[in-house]
């Protein structure tokens, strides 16, 4: 009775799609089709002006959220490192785009409090800091051992 009330003729519509979903069913292959359907055609009727357009607030929309920052914040911060990677230097992300680097003992979670940010990193500093903070004390150690043999 309740998968008739939701998806009514199994030809997989739209709103059949809708009504599993407000019924809290599971969604009958033929309604996710044309709902998947619906959902690419919808994408691709968009123009590039506004994927772009959409693409920059979702990055500004992503720092403000996750860091506590703006996009001229993170410009000025980029500009204050001469646009360069704060450990190498380099002159690309090596990805889509700059790293955002922060103090993790000020803020453990996935957002930051804006204050603990240290500086922009590519994505080769950024995954070798990440390791080197989980590994520092085994780090240490193995350099300290180090120093103390002969040569």
């Amino acid at each position: 009775m309740e998968e008739a009330l939701a998806c009514r003729d199994k030809q997989g519509t739209v709103a059949g799609y809708h009504r599993h979903r407000y019924y809290k069913q599971e969604v009958c292959d033929p309604c996710r089709l044309a709902f998947n359907d619906y959902r690419q055609k919808e994408r691709d009727g968009r123009s590039p002006e506004w994927r772009e357009g959409h693409k920059r607030y979702m990055r500004a929309y992503g720092l403000r959220k996750k860091y506590g920052i703006t996009e001229d914040q993170f410009s000025a911060i980029l500009e204050a490192q001469g646009g360069t990677c704060a450990i190498c230097w380099a002159r690309e992300p090596g990805g889509r785009n700059w790293c955002v680097d922060h103090d993790h003992s000020c803020c453990p979670g996935k957002q930051t409090c804006g204050k603990c940010i240290r500086g922009l990193l590519c994505v080769n500093c950024n995954g070798k800091l990440g390791w080197y903070e989980a590994n520092q004390l085994e780090v240490g150690w193995y350099l300290q051992r180090g120093r103390n043999r002969q040569c």
